[in-house]
């Protein structure tokens, strides 16, 4: 890490704005400067400032808050620190200020501001303060104590660095240096050293173990391996041959099956056949009587709207006497109203005069009413203005006579107590210990109340713990319930379906509809079927047998009560199914 730019305002003993450029030749050709000066001249400010900057609090005074703040130089109303850094993740600028109210120095104080941005680009990083920290320690590989041991030791500081402990010492030193890569080197090779010889001592052992066969062994050994591997090739040659011959037989018995098979499925056909003629000739009249069913339902069409347009032509001729009436009547009040809108105008041109002489007035009184009250809201709005100049001009008196009083006391103060002026510097050093006393009480304070909310989070999460675990055995009672409603509901639609599939009895009810439509044609075609004469041939499909012609129709209300009773079973099934589900 390294500081480029440094710049402050109002802080201790340096009142203004100040800039320090350490990338200047003055500071870069000879590698190495000191800042020098009499006691209270602002060296220790330079370094608050860098450490301010960057963490938002010094060595000496610790973080600066909106209640507490001894940095600020007295008698200001605002401060800033503001550094330029480069490390190994870029070049950053990072600031810290805070202003008393409207920037007086008697004013309340505000809460800091502290921000990083990048100082190639100007985009800002971070702007909240307790996320500022967490980037800067990113960014340098530091936190606050870290800082102030390694980089910027504070007034003492040094001492106390050379006093910790060397575990305590030894990570800064490596990061200054930058060796912390040959203590992790060090940390492996022990390790793998430590892994290598475990290992080397667990080879060793179990070569002791090991027993060493004589010629003797070995020779009995190898003879029996070999008529072992004779035995086993023979005993292979003989599982080959009899998993060909089990293959075989297998495949004759599955082709024997397939035979049998195929047998009765040409069984099978056979009898469908035979059963479907009667019905492949009725599908065939079927068929010839559809292909006119077009052209007969065009003509029931026509029939149907020539039906419709005869009955409103009717209902048009009976209407045609009361519209007449009707139309007589708003004639006569037609021409009612024209007369009245006639002696409505005459009266209106014989008071137009009159009526724009009013309006004229009217606007006239309106334009002076106007001006009466603009004139007294100015009048108002004066009266006020004098009474609040007067009033600022009192206290402005009494400021200023207030002021002069002060002026005069100060003057006083200062000639009789001019030998005091040593204790401005010793006065931070008090203030630091009080408000770093004033710390202490509070985080006593915070961490009392930390543990007592952290005893009240633990009671209540024993007691959701066992809310949870009440709900979980009752879900688990529901689970067990739902899971026997389940079964139940699934007996309950195998035994309404009687072992057939939902499908099917869809597939019956879809066939009692159409059969359902051709009986309601054959009901249609009741006078055409009085006609028909045994053994004279159909009009409509030529056939000369009349089955239906001697009134031997099917019920089409027992057809009718058939499907409605199909159609309640389904619904029933699909319900039960729904339930399943």
């Amino acid at each position: 890490m390294k500081i480029i730019e440094l710049r402050l305002q109002n802080l201790n003993s340096l009142y203004g704005d100040w800039f320090i450029d350490f990338t200047a030749p003055d500071y870069v050709s000879n590698g190495i400067f000191a800042i020098t000066g009499p006691t209270g001249a602002g060296k220790s400010t330079i370094m608050d400032a860098i450490c301010l900057a960057l963490y938002g609090a010094t060595p000496r005074l610790g973080r600066i808050t909106a209640s507490d703040n001894q940095i600020m130089s007295r008698q200001t109303g605002e401060c800033l620190a503001e550094v330029t850094f480069e490390s190994q993740a870029g070049r950053f600028r990072c600031v810290w200020s805070q202003h008393r109210a409207r920037k007086k120095p008697d004013g309340k104080l505000a809460e800091p501001r502290h921000e990083i941005s990048d100082a190639i680009s100007g985009q800002v990083i971070e702007a909240q303060r307790r996320n500022v920290l967490r980037v800067i320690e990113e960014k340098t590989g530091m936190d606050f104590d870290r800082f102030t041991r390694s980089i910027l030791l504070a007034q003492g500081g040094f001492a106390s660095f050379l006093q910790t402990a060397p575990d305590e010492r030894a990570p800064v030193l490596e990061q200054i240096t930058g060796t912390e890569i040959y203590s992790e080197i060090s940390r492996r090779v022990h390790e793998r050293s430590r892994s290598e010889l475990e290992l080397l001592g667990r080879l060793q052992a179990e070569i002791a173990g090991i027993k060493m066969l004589n010629g003797e062994e070995t020779a009995l050994l190898h003879d029996e391996l070999a008529t072992l591997s004779a035995e086993e090739k023979q005993l292979s040659e003989q599982l080959l041959t009899l998993r060909a011959a089990i293959h075989w037989l297998d495949m004759i018995h599955g082709l024997r099956r397939e035979i049998a098979e195929l047998d009765q499925a040409e069984e099978a056909v056979r009898l469908q056949q035979d059963k479907f003629q009667s019905d492949r000739e009725r599908l065939k009249l079927a068929r010839l009587a559809a292909d006119l069913e077009g052209e007969f339902a065009s003509l029931a069409a026509l029939r149907l709207q020539q039906d419709n347009d005869c009955k409103a032509l009717q209902t048009c001729v009976d209407q045609q006497p009361k519209l007449r009436d009707n139309l007589i009547m708003l004639e006569i009040q037609h021409a009612t109203a024209r007369a009245n809108l006639l002696a409505v105008k005459l009266e209106q041109q014989t008071a137009a005069p009159l009526l724009i002489k009013v309006r004229a007035l009217d606007q006239q009184i309106d334009s002076q009413q106007q001006m009466l009250n603009n004139s007294r809201a100015e009048l108002n709005r004066q009266t006020r203005e004098i009474t609040l100049k007067r009033f600022e001009y009192s206290q402005a008196l009494a400021v200023y006579q207030s002021m002069q009083n002060d002026l005069t006391g100060i003057h006083s103060y200062l000639s009789d107590n001019s030998c005091d002026e040593i204790l401005v510097s010793e006065m931070t050093g008090i203030s630091r210990l009080i408000s770093q006393l004033g710390t202490c009480r509070q985080e006593v304070q915070d961490r009392s109340g930390a543990l007592a909310v952290i005893q009240k989070n633990e009671k209540e999460s024993l007691q959701q713990l066992e809310t949870i675990q009440h709900q979980f055995h009752e879900q688990q009672d529901q689970l067990a319930n739902c899971q026997l409603a389940l079964h139940e509901a699934s007996q309950a639609l195998e035994s309404h379906l009687d072992g057939r599939l939902l499908r099917e009895y869809r597939r019956d009810y879809e066939m009692l509809l159409r059969e359902q439509t051709f009986i309601r044609k054959i009901y249609d075609l009741e006078a055409e079927r009085k006609k028909l004469v045994d053994g004279q041939a159909c009009p409509l499909c030529g056939a000369t047998g009349h089955p239906f012609a001697t009134g031997n129709v099917p019920e089409l209300e027992v057809h009718e009560q058939a499907i409605v009773k199909l159609n309640l079973f389904i619904s029933q099934a699909e319900q039960l199914e729904t339930d399943v589900k």
